[in-house]
């Protein structure tokens, strides 16, 4: 049985063309997917979880809820901040991959750790939700930089106390997918309108 989609596009402000290794936690994307018993077959994805060496996204499905569910699941990521996070901060940003001249704009933050593994690889500025990510300079730790172990740690605690729980609310709840890259074309990383979107 087919399941309900909601129309999100309105939220869209901006997009670029993306290739898979500049896709980590927290990004939201949409894609053409095809295969066999496809039921959306344009996506609309909150990033958990890149797993090159599978080959595979893992993610939110934003196409089956509604806005008011996806305001709710926000509001529970950003509430989920503070299990693996020492201190409760804005999880919404606009940011960008690449280095610091760049842009001409001044109110584009675009100071980018070069050692990051996704770097410049994304030109314009995109929305994304600050989720557990390797390589990622931790709130409130000076210079100190999540490990991939502790990525992987943390994004199970959230995965655990955050999404799993959202999950269990009945079957219009199930939005976690896994997507094979193989299956994937005109991948696009999204910048958002969040008050339209929840």
């Amino acid at each position: 049985m087919a399941r309900t989609k909601y129309n999100h596009k309105q939220s869209i402000q901006n997009f670029q063309p993306a290739p898979s290794k500049s896709i980590y936690p927290g990004m939201i994307v949409d894609f053409r997917y095809s295969g066999e018993n496809v039921n959306d077959k344009w996506p609309f994805v909150l990033v958990i979880y890149n797993d090159h060496s599978e080959d595979k996204l893992h993610g939110i499905n934003l196409n089956y809820l509604p806005k008011k569910r996806v305001g709710e699941l926000f509001k529970k990521l950003a509430e989920g901040a503070k299990v693996y996070g020492k201190r409760k901060s804005n999880i919404f940003l606009v940011e960008d991959q690449v280095d610091e001249d760049s842009f001409d704009d001044a109110s584009i933050d675009d100071e980018e750790d070069d050692t990051l593994p996704y770097r410049n690889l994304l030109k314009k500025p995109y929305s994304r939700l600050r989720l557990p990510t390797y390589k990622e300079t931790r709130t409130g730790a000076g210079s100190d930089v999540t490990s991939l172990s502790e990525a992987k740690i943390q994004m199970k605690m959230l995965y655990e106390k955050v999404i799993k729980r959202f999950m269990r609310r009945g079957e219009s709840y199930q939005v976690y997918r896994s997507y094979n890259f193989t299956k994937m074309s005109t991948i696009r990383v999204l910048t958002l309108d969040m008050k339209k979107l929840q």
